[in-house]
């Protein structure tokens, strides 16, 4: 798990750094949830509750965002 999710870590913060979202607009947020819904580190995530509880939380983050522009730089 530890290998896991260093680099699941280490690859969503080298796209961050390479597309350079602003940290302060949802469309930066959007980015780096969807990132970790994606990743690996989530791919059992139907046969252990507690990953899939916090795969959901995270996905219902990233929908509140989405659907509010929250975040977004004024």
């Amino acid at each position: 798990w530890d290998k896991i999710a260093e680099t699941t870590w280490s690859r969503t913060q080298d796209e961050i750094l390479e597309r350079e979202p602003e940290a302060t607009t949802a469309a930066g947020a959007l980015f780096a949830l969807d990132h970790v819904l994606k990743s690996e580190l989530f791919a059992d995530r139907t046969e252990f509750a507690d990953d899939q509880m916090l795969w959901l939380l995270i996905k219902a983050a990233r929908d509140y965002i989405a659907r509010t522009g929250m975040g977004r730089a004024e």
